[in-house]
């Protein structure tokens, strides 16, 4: 069961809160971490982390790495998607109906 938008609405949403999510403060945690971290360290490989560590090191600017955290969050969610797509009995909810969601666990509880 899922309770949430359409997986287009995640994209948008995300993109907008990388627009006003303080970057800064994302690339200061992680300069900060990189002090104390080896940098093969499996996390940052993680979305976010690996390009903001590429724009310290000159790879990207910060346009640049913006536009690669948003193709990688797309993409991760592409595949959430797909996933959940396969997983029997998995339904939708919108978050404004959640009487259907309720009325759904209920039915499971009690079978």
């Amino acid at each position: 069961m899922q309770i949430g938008r359409q997986e287009g609405i995640y994209a948008q949403r995300y993109t907008a809160f990388l627009v006003f999510f303080n970057i800064v403060k994302w690339i200061e945690e992680v300069e900060s971490l990189l002090k104390r971290y080896p940098l093969d360290l499996k996390p940052f490989q993680a979305i976010g982390y690996l390009e903001i560590i590429q724009h310290l090191h000159g790879g990207l600017n910060r346009e640049a790495m913006t536009l690669r955290i948003q193709q990688r969050t797309r993409q991760y969610a592409k595949r959430q998607m797909t996933w959940f797509r396969k997983e029997p009995g998995f339904r939708w909810f919108a978050p404004e109906n959640l009487s259907a969601a309720q009325q759904s666990i209920q039915e499971f509880l009690e079978s």
